[in-house]
């Protein structure tokens, strides 16, 4: 235990109260399953005969899927979403709406858990966590001077002494 009434905590590796490890994890994850939903999604068009206009670019040689697009593609083909002789496309973009919700949420699970093994390290070392406040002792207050009977009361206390 310090002799200070406080100890700052070290750096937990919080910037602007984000952990951004955890923050940019949590994108990548997402922006990933984004592009195998739409790599599907654009595969299963090209298995049923469906020409989707640009369904993709070429970023140095990688196709990358517009996430966007998967808007664009159910609200211009809704008709095949809607169809009773739906083919494989179809069912794609059925199946790509639970496909992108699961992403967004199990985007929003890695960054936990990175978060929640960062603060296992800080277990065995409490006080740097969370620093070392304490209710305060008449030994505190004395060393603080706070029993001088200067300043504003916004408090009292029983005392034996």
């Amino acid at each position: 235990m310090s002799s200070r009434t406080y100890d700052v905590p070290e750096n937990p590796g919080f910037i602007g109260g984000i952990f951004w490890p955890g923050f940019i994890v949590s994108w990548l994850v997402r922006l990933v399953a984004l592009q195998i939903i739409c790599a599907l999604v654009a595969y299963a068009a090209l298995r049923s005969g469906i020409a989707i206009s640009s369904s993709h670019l070429s970023i140095f040689g990688i196709s990358v899927y517009p996430f966007w697009h998967l808007m664009l593609w159910w609200i211009h083909y809704w008709r095949e979403i809607l169809s009773l002789h739906r083919s494989l496309f179809g069912w794609s973009l059925i199946a790509a709406l639970p496909a992108c919700l699961i992403a967004w949420c199990i985007g929003g699970v890695v960054p936990n858990f990175l978060y929640r093994s960062k603060i296992k390290r800080y277990a065995s070392h409490q006080h740097q966590l969370y620093g070392s406040n304490r209710w305060a002792t008449i030994e505190d207050l004395r060393a603080n001077r706070l029993l001088d009977g200067e300043g504003l009361l916004l408090g009292a206390f029983e005392h034996d002494g």
